[in-house]
C-alpha cells in the first residue's frame, strides 16, 4: 500500500513555488532595482518610511528583512484590491497599508523620514507628477528623503528595443517622465543628492527635503 506522505508534498509544492517566484523576480529586474532602493536607504531606530503605490508590498517586505522592527513601515495605494492583497501577503508583517489618492496623502506634515515612490510618475499625467512630489515633500520631516524610482530615457540600444517592445505597457504620460519629475523637484526646492541610471532605462533621483 502506497504510504505517500502528502504533508511532504505540500510543503515540497510550496518550496517550490518560492524558488518558481524569487527567479521570476530576479528576471524581470525589479529585484535588481529594488535591491538598489533598499541599499540607499540608512534608516534609525524609530524611522519611518513610507511607500507611495506600493503594490504588493513587496518593496516594503524586503525593508523589514533588513531593518525589522527598527523601522515603522506604511504603504498606500489607491486600488482597493491591491491594498487587500498587500494586507495578505503580509499579514505575517507589522506594515501598515491603507486605501489613499496619492495625490493627496492622508498624513500629517513632516511624519516621514524616508518616501519612496517606485513605477508610479509615468502613469501620471504632468499635474500627476507635480502633485506626488509637492504631496512627498510636505509629509517628509526637515532632512528627510525622497527616493523616486521610475521610466526615463533609453541611454543605449538594447534600453531602446526594450521600451519600443514593451511601449504598450507605458502609459501616454511617460515621455520626458523624470525630466519632468526632476524639474518639479527643483522648483519644491529640494535637493538632489543622488541621480542613477539600471538598465540604460530606469532611473533613480534622491532628493532631501532641506527646509
Amino acid at each position: 500500500m502506497d504510504t505517500h506522505n502528502f504533508k511532504e508534498e505540500i510543503q515540497y509544492s510550496e518550496e517550490h513555488k518560492k524558488v518558481f517566484n524569487n527567479f521570476r523576480y530576479r528576471m524581470t529586474g525589479l529585484y535588481y532595482v529594488y535591491n538598489f532602493i533598499i541599499s540607499q536607504i540608512s534608516a534609525s531606530r524609530g524611522d519611518k518610511i513610507l511607500d507611495i503605490g506600493c503594490g504588493n508590498g513587496k518593496l516594503l517586505r524586503s525593508l523589514y528583512e533588513k531593518f525589522g522592527n527598527e523601522v515603522q513601515l506604511y504603504g498606500i495605494d489607491h486600488t482597493v484590491s491591491i491594498i487587500r492583497s498587500a494586507h495578505e501577503l503580509n499579514s505575517d508583517l507589522p506594515i501598515k497599508f491603507k486605501i489613499a489618492n496619492i495625490e493627496d496623502i492622508p498624513y500629517m506634515d513632516g511624519t516621514f523620514d524616508w518616501v519612496i515612490c517606485t513605477f508610479v510618475a509615468h502613469h501620471m499625467t504632468t499635474d500627476g507628477k507635480a502633485a506626488i512630489i509637492q504631496q512627498a515633500r510636505r509629509v517628509l520631516k526637515r532632512g528627510g528623503k525622497l527616493i523616486i524610482t521610475d521610466l526615463g530615457m533609453p541611454r543605449h540600444i538594447w534600453s531602446r528595443i526594450f521600451a519600443s517592445i514593451n511601449r504598450f505597457r507605458c502609459s501616454m504620460y511617460a515621455k520626458n517622465n523624470m525630466e519632468i519629475v526632476e524639474h518639479y523637484i527643483h522648483e519644491k526646492n529640494m535637493k538632489i543628492i543622488l541621480k542613477k541610471t539600471q538598465f540604460g532605462l530606469i532611473d533613480h533621483i534622491i532628493a532631501e527635503r532641506v527646509y
